[in-house]
């Protein structure tokens, strides 16, 4: 009973969050559809593959064997789907893969809504401008880009930890570091683990933050920086050394991308900030508007910030997040000299800073909303006034035509029957996106058999079996050393051995970057995508160190002891 009287009005933010994430989320509720968006069809894919994979045994995939013709594709071990086994059990247990997608949707959406309603009511003890800028921030213009029209389901998840991570830094320099490393170490785990580039572009952020409170450097700063550092890099050690173990064994397309993209080319135009109508559209520089998707935060973000100015007191922390946030709102114009901002190439498009543009502008807004009169019927009002603007926003996506629904399958992706599944790609690209983990000496499946091939014997044809991550085949006679080329995609480390013998044989890349390997007997034999040491022990790392935190006092006990290291 005492919990629930200390936390009572966290549970009617939860509420509140509740009503306004189901109120988002209304079109998907009241009509069996989910637009076509942007990167859709690969975050379906991602639930697909992590659901298959749990069928096979298989619960942290680190490569999808079936995907791409069956060539195989490791998107697993580049962007984690760690948070999407709720969507992929859903659909495990016969939930239509669309409706598994939106109800989480839904379940992200209630927690974007929480967490910024929990960071506003922490930091101005005020539960109605929560509520205000909790709603604000679930109805902005570029979060309803994110979800209806690019399908960006990663800065979605994103969007979930960003406040957690403010609120994070708002204790740590202003509250003398009461829960600041819990806040930290939630959130930049969910955010390694939901989206690499919103990580990234929050990591840098958090050095800036750093470095303007350089006059609040103390011990006890330092300790709850350095543990909630190590803490979230110990969590996800699971992923992030894999996935640079795999960066570091050749070259992938996502590194040309990271080198040689024009930034300037999705620079953002003046006018863009007034657009006010959502438009199943692109981000690019594009004239028309009616092609133009809005990649703003509208008008409240963008206005209502500008009457924290007339506050008498205006305090640094205030101040600090109202310059940061027009910062990430107008830098990406196209008045600024893209091209010099080579080191940010690998965000590929400016327009996401805007992302993080609604979080630092809630701040100054909320500090001006609990310096009035009246501020319960005005955030009230405010509540309403959003309401409005919000089903003025979502109306539109009602007039969309290009939609899925729950009788589609996830074959209907593959077979043409919804959308050409290549997109003039050279691969299938409604599940491979961008294409960004391919080798990059990736030669198109289209032009290779799915055949196992021999280089010494073209000409010759040898069956196989495939199970999940392992292909089985036989070589009945080998009379000379002979070349074989199998139908998967290369990627560290493939493993082929002989089951008569159980000798191992080495494994290369072809000039295709498909496996290749040299049998130089007969026998039965099976090639196999097998978890790296590094893969296998990092996952017991995270693992023990999640339930060094977990174990009640014990754990805590190890945690300030990780503190005491620093002093």
């Amino acid at each position: 009973m005492v919990f629930l009287k200390k936390h009572e009005k966290d549970f009617i933010l939860l509420l509140f969050s509740i009503v306004v994430g189901i109120g988002f989320c209304y079109p998907f509720l009241l009509k069996d559809f989910l637009l076509r968006g942007h990167d859709t069809f690969f975050h379906l894919s991602r639930i697909e593959g992590l659901s298959t994979s749990i069928v096979e045994g298989i619960w942290l995939p680190r490569i999808y064997p079936h995907k791409n013709n069956g060539f195989g594709y490791a998107s697993p071990l580049f962007y984690s789907d760690f948070l999407l086994y709720l969507p992929a059990l859903l659909y495990r247990f016969g939930m239509p893969l669309t409706k598994s997608y939106t109800f989480y949707i839904v379940v992200i959406s209630i927690l974007s809504c929480f967490t910024m309603c929990l960071l506003i009511a922490r930091i101005t003890k005020n539960s109605y401008v929560a509520c205000v800028l909790g709603f604000a921030y679930l109805f902005s213009n570029y979060r309803i880009s994110d979800v209806y029209i690019r399908g960006a389901l990663g800065e979605c998840v994103a969007m979930v930890f960003l406040p957690l991570f403010l609120l994070g830094v708002y204790r740590l320099f202003y509250e003398n570091q009461r829960h600041s490393t819990l806040y930290l170490t939630l959130s930049l785990s969910g955010l390694i683990l939901s989206h690499n580039l919103t990580f990234f572009l929050t990591f840098l952020t958090f050095l800036f933050l750093i470095l303007v409170h350089y006059k609040s450097w103390s011990k006890k700063v330092w300790q709850s920086i350095l543990v909630s550092s190590f803490s979230a890099f110990f969590l996800t050690l699971f992923f992030t050394l894999p996935m640079l173990e795999q960066l570091a064994s050749q070259k992938f397309i996502l590194s040309y991308y990271s080198s040689h993209s024009a930034l300037e080319e999705y620079s953002v135009p003046l006018w863009k900030y007034f657009a006010n109508k959502t438009v199943f559209g692109y981000g690019s520089n594009d004239l028309d508007p009616s092609l133009s998707m809005l990649v703003n935060v509208g008008y409240f973000f963008m206005c209502m910030p500008l009457c924290y100015l007339f506050n008498k007191k205006k305090d640094f922390f205030g101040l600090l997040c109202f310059g940061m946030g027009y910062f990430f709102l107008f830098f990406p114009l196209n008045i600024f000299p893209w091209q010099a901002f080579s080191f940010l190439r690998i965000i590929q498009f400016p327009w996401r800073l805007i992302l993080f543009a609604p979080l630092f502008l809630s701040i100054p807004i909320a500090l001006f909303l609990t310096k009035i009169k009246y501020t319960q019927l005005l955030s009230i009002s405010l509540i309403f006034l959003l309401g409005i603007e919000g089903i003025y926003h979502l109306q539109p996506i009602w007039t969309f035509r290009d939609y899925l629904t729950s009788k589609h399958t996830y074959a209907d992706l593959l077979n043409g029957s919804v959308i050409d599944p290549y997109f003039s790609a050279n691969y299938i690209r409604v599940e491979c996106a961008g294409g960004e983990y391919f080798p990059l000496d990736y030669k198109s499946f289209k032009e290779l058999t799915t055949d196992i091939r021999s280089l010494n014997h073209p000409d010759k044809s040898i069956p196989y079996e495939t199970k999940s991550v392992s292909l089985y085949f036989k070589v009945d006679e080998v009379n000379e050393a002979e070349t074989l080329v199998f139908p998967r995609t290369f990627y560290k480390r493939y493993e082929l051995i002989n089951l008569d013998t159980k000798k191992q044989v080495p494994v290369t890349k072809s000039n295709e970057a498909l496996v290749e390997g040299i049998i130089t007997e007969a026998g039965n034999y099976c090639l196999s995508y097998v978890p790296t040491f590094l893969q296998r022990s990092t996952v017991w790392i995270s693992f023990v160190y999640l339930l060094l935190l977990l174990i009640p006092k014990k754990g805590t006990k190890v945690f300030f002891k990780l503190l005491d290291l620093f002093h």
